[in-house]
């Protein structure tokens, strides 16, 4: 009898133990979920719209301004943007390495004729070169 309700007890405790260790993971993973998911919102440095899956690239143009005797970022060249972005709208914001904007650029409409796979957007204000630590993109419509 002993016997018995020993192993019936150790099966109790082994089963809550599992239970428990499962119950750990689960929440840690739902908390892993919970960050990708933030980063596909917009949280993260780009979001690619759904009419461009395979991502883009950003070229800056960079001017040397001498009134304040430092390059400024004027522009950024979005590279490998897929033709069925044509029409929609991107907005653009450089970014500090907190997350602060030092400037934004918007087309209303993409023109991306056949063969064309980029567009430039203008920076307004010119952002200091030097703090850019990078973008966050949104492409809608």
């Amino acid at each position: 009898m002993v016997t018995t309700m020993f192993r019936r007890s150790r099966r109790q405790a082994i089963f809550a133990l599992a239970l428990g260790i499962v119950g750990v993971g689960g929440v840690l993973a739902s908390a892993a979920s919970l960050n990708i998911a933030n980063s596909t919102l917009g949280a993260g440095t780009t979001v690619i719209a759904s009419c461009d899956t395979n991502g883009v690239s950003l070229m800056y143009t960079n001017t040397y301004t001498p009134a304040n005797g430092r390059y400024n970022t004027t522009a950024v060249t979005v590279n490998g943007l897929n033709n069925l972005c044509d029409t929609k709208r991107l907005d653009i914001t450089l970014k500090t390495n907190t997350g602060a904007s030092l400037g934004t650029g918007s087309i209303l409409s993409l023109s991306l004729p056949a063969g064309t796979t980029s567009a430039t957007v203008t920076i307004t204000p010119a952002a200091n070169a030097n703090l850019v630590r990078g973008a966050a993109l949104v492409i809608s419509g």
